[in-house]
């Protein structure tokens, strides 16, 4: 239409320019190369790349020997109008400046550094990371600037999604999907995010069909925040990294902070990719037994490296990683009342197992006299209840077996405790907590 003017002083016809987009729209499915796009990373021939989304469409190609920026890129990258542009990096980094301006403990800034470089990663799993903490611990705004560091976007920060179907569209929008205060998740929804971390799919019917359907592939990274743990089903929290803050007690204003934020991206950003070619360098000697691998096993991998090329000894960010993951199992413990007693009843049998129906096990426990909504209202809500919680269960020193076959008075579990020092632990931290009152 532009050009059409240009040349003759008048505007085309509805008809002349509709004929025009169907001969060209002709002519590329046709003739044209039909090649693979990205959205912001991508992943070929051994190198990873960023879409800067800048005007000259530059990117940055990453690789065990060293990044570059590149004015033409032989991936191809679309865009979608809510990206913003990421800084084009300068030659020197340094990751340091940004503490000055995120509310992250020392202990866990290792662990967000390897959660944000396997967001670079497009070809792994995505680990979910999860910001709780008190009304003031700055959740929010440690959440924008993180993404200010990986994908920029006209709405940083978006509230919690009416549908699942919302999820999967702002997926193909975006690449790191982002949701601040949340109160929490609906299993559904919860659901959903599994899908997002390892990839898979989600389809809705077309609009103004009938039986026509469209189907919406997606693997995303995604980062939470809100005042409670929000991931309680046990299959996500296989893929969280928590990150819990703490209230601030010196503050910055708006304008002091975002001006601090804009001077320290650029250097902050390449700090980042210096460390990821070292971790890169690192990763094909990373070696974990199977045995110790968590599920998230190319994130543990790449962890350790970034542990280690930052002078940590081998073994310590699966140390930290475990610890991160228990601390939220005992939490979603302490979420289910029935499971929390299951424990306690355990331990009360000196070292003996508890083998027995679920009948026979929710008579026992609700000796306990805990009066709670989500108490499970019959021997198979418990054993659906037990089933869920058995991964965790296991983690946190216990042995829980189920029975394949139906005996007469039902089916049949056992429980035992084969790591007491663990279990024992575990009490005193629920104790510590002292958030739920036992009789």
């Amino acid at each position: 239409s532009f050009q059409y003017q240009n040349q003759t002083h008048r505007a085309p016809s509805e008809t002349a320019l509709k004929q025009a987009l169907l001969t060209l729209g002709g002519k590329a499915l046709i003739e044209a190369v039909e090649e693979d796009v990205h959205l912001r990373f991508a992943f070929s021939q051994g190198n990873y790349w960023i879409d800067l989304c800048d005007q000259n469409w530059k990117a940055v190609k990453i690789n065990q020997d060293g990044w570059e920026v590149l004015d033409d890129p032989p991936v191809k990258f679309i865009r979608t109008p809510q990206m913003r542009s990421l800084p084009e990096p300068p030659e020197e980094g340094d990751i340091t400046p940004l503490w000055d301006i995120v509310n992250i403990p020392d202990e866990s800034r290792l662990l967000v550094l390897a959660w944000m470089i396997e967001c670079y990663r497009s070809n792994t799993p995505f680990p979910l990371l999860e910001i709780t903490g008190e009304q003031g611990s700055a959740k929010s705004k440690t959440q924008y600037i993180l993404r200010e560091l990986i994908d920029p976007n006209e709405v940083n920060l978006r509230t919690n999604p009416s549908k699942t179907e919302f999820l999967f569209i702002e997926s193909k929008n975006s690449h790191l999907v982002s949701y601040e205060n949340l109160s929490q998740l609906k299993p559904e929804f919860q659901d959903a995010l599994c899908t997002l971390a390892t990839g898979g799919g989600a389809s809705v019917r077309k609009l103004y069909t009938n039986h026509e359907e469209s189907v919406i592939h997606a693997k995303n990274p995604v980062i939470l925040n809100g005042i409670d743990n929000l991931v309680t089903a046990q299959d996500l929290l296989d893929r969280t990294l928590t990150l819990e803050l703490k209230r601030i007690r010196k503050r910055k204003t708006e304008e002091e902070l975002q001006t601090q934020i804009e001077k320290s991206r650029p250097t902050i950003f390449t700090g980042i990719l210096h460390l990821m070619v070292d971790a890169l360098k690192l990763v094909p000697e990373i070696k974990i037994s199977s045995l110790k691998i968590p599920r998230m096993a190319d994130f543990a991998i790449l962890g350790e490296a970034i542990y280690q090329v930052s002078g940590k000894e081998e073994g310590e960010f699966l140390k930290d990683y475990r610890d991160n993951r228990r601390r939220a199992i005992i939490r979603t413990i302490e979420s289910s009342p029935a499971i929390l007693q299951t424990i306690r009843h355990v331990e009360g049998l000196n070292g003996k197992a508890f083998y027995g129906s679920y009948a026979q096990l929710l008579r026992e426990i609700e000796s306990y006299n805990y009066p709670d909504l989500a108490w499970p209202k019959s021997p198979k809500g418990l054993g659906s209840l037990l089933k869920r919680f058995a991964p965790s269960i296991r983690q946190l020193g216990f042995n829980v077996e189920f029975d394949q076959k139906r005996s007469m008075d039902g089916y049949k579990v056992s429980i035992s405790q084969f790591d007491s020092e663990c279990a024992e632990n575990i009490t005193d931290e629920i104790e510590e907590e002292d958030t739920i009152p036992f009789e």
